[in-house]
């Protein structure tokens, strides 16, 4: 949470505010006035960024009767301000100062109080740099708790368009219906780098009709990276549901989902539902249960107009009733789907439906880009399913037992798949029941 500290050292000085006549008349209220005295006591207030609130500081008077008086704060930094009157009674009262959204941190200024015709000695105030960063991509802000994801775009300064970056992991098990980060018409535009930590029990049942983009990101407009998605439950209705994005117009890298599993109706993928022309999606591991939706539906990407490379899918079961696939349920004539692995257990079609669909793609349009893809070899597919097989094809190059979960597994993967496999590190380095393991071994793996 975004904090400034004000750190308030009060001089308690008396001053006695004098008068002067003009041409010799005699001002009515000198005698009144010239006794009159006002201080600050010394206070310390912690401000919180993002979270309006008030903080007082008390105050003392001579000669000045009780009642409510305009109260005027000299320099005053930006974003603060006098809240209200001050309220003598019995030579005492409360100065109030209303501190909002401050951007600049590193302010130190000296403040005077002038109360009813007297002025309080000189006080000071010292607003420090927030220790969980600005939100520029300098110095992003650190998501450390529940209570800090769940600002993004809920506070003052932690907006769609900010820079993060998450330096713990996170369990929303206590939030039972996670609000999706961004829609189609107010996307997620900064970056959110995930530092290899993990979000845990992530849960979205969205009841949205409109266009909106389900999942832990509604949509991506810029990127997201090296971030992990463990337990997560994702549900959506109508187009574009995904466990990490809706719908991605940016770049997602090194991300990793384990144990997941997503629901939908049209557009429904693993990892994304709908990635655009300009979507890229490079480095990502991803272990599904189960996958469902109506139409394009896909083991990472539910409709593929971009760019998708060197991931991994592994999980349960796949279903849907058209356009179904491994990798993508749809790649239109613009995508590209390279040097992918689909090793889902099977495909749950309905009966008498197992047209448009593919192991690494149900449909794949003349002039998309398909290269060095691979699918498990005892896949079970749709009954009367005839294979096409070809690394450049619908149902990718064969890949046996012997290679996606044995011994062979590292020598295969690097030499015939050519995966950097970054996103697989990534889980192996986090999770302990992963280390030792080979590229593309998953204890999933049937």
């Amino acid at each position: 949470m975004n904090k400034y500290l004000y750190s308030i050292i009060v001089a308690a000085l008396v001053i006695a505010a004098g008068f002067t006549s003009c041409e010799g008349d005699e001002v009515d209220n000198d005698d009144d006035n010239k006794f009159k005295t006002v201080s600050v006591g010394a206070q310390n207030g912690e401000i919180i960024a993002g979270e309006p609130r008030e903080v007082t500081f008390p105050v003392t008077v001579t000669n000045i009767a009780n009642g409510w008086y305009a109260a005027t704060v000299n320099n005053l930094p930006y974003g603060v301000f006098v809240a209200d009157r001050v309220l003598i009674d019995g030579g005492n009262g409360t100065l109030t100062l209303d501190c909002g959204y401050i951007t600049t941190p590193d302010i130190y200024t000296t403040l005077t109080l002038t109360l009813n015709g007297a002025t309080s000695g000189a006080f000071t105030m010292t607003i420090n740099p927030n220790p969980l960063g600005d939100g520029s991509e300098e110095n992003p802000w650190k998501v450390a708790t529940v209570d800090d994801f769940l600002k993004i775009d809920d506070a003052y300064g932690w907006t769609l368009n900010a820079h993060y970056i998450q330096t713990a992991d996170i369990d929303l098990a206590g939030i039972p219906n996670q609000k999706p980060i961004g829609t189609f018409s107010r996307p997620f535009n900064g970056s959110y780098d995930g530092a290899g930590f993990a979000i845990i029990n992530l849960k979205i049942e969205s009841a949205e009709t409109e266009i909106t983009g389900t999942g832990l990101f509604g949509v991506i407009g810029e990127s997201v990276k090296n971030l992990a998605l463990i337990n997560p439950c994702v549900s959506g209705i109508g187009e574009f549901t995904g466990i990490l994005a809706g719908g991605n117009y940016g770049v997602i890298e090194n991300c990793y989902i384990l144990n997941g599993e997503v629901y939908g109706e049209f557009s429904v993928g693993g990892l994304v539902g709908f990635n655009s022309m300009v979507g890229i999606i490079i480095n990502c591991y991803l272990d599904c249960r189960e996958t469902h939706g109506i139409n394009r539906v896909g083991g990472i990407v539910g409709e593929n107009m971009g760019i998708v490379q060197n991931s991994y899918v592994t999980g349960g079961e796949l279903k849907g009733e058209s356009e179904v696939g491994g990798v993508t349920g749809f790649t239109n004539r613009y995508g590209e789907i390279a040097n992918c692995v689909a090793l889902f257990a099977n495909f749950k079609i309905p009966a008498g439906l197992n047209t448009n669909v593919g192991r690494i793609a149900g449909v794949i349009e003349t002039g998309s880009q398909i290269s060095n893809n691979y699918a498990r070899t005892d896949m079970t597919l749709p009954d009367g399913y005839i294979l096409f097989l070809s690394a450049n094809q619908t149902d990718g190059a064969n890949v046996d037992a012997a290679n996606f979960n044995g011994a062979n597994s590292g020598v295969w993967w690097s030499e015939t798949a050519k995966f950097p496999s970054d996103a697989w590190s990534l889980a192996a380095n986090r999770l302990p029941h992963l280390k030792g393991m080979n590229h593309a071994q998953n204890p999933t793996v049937k």
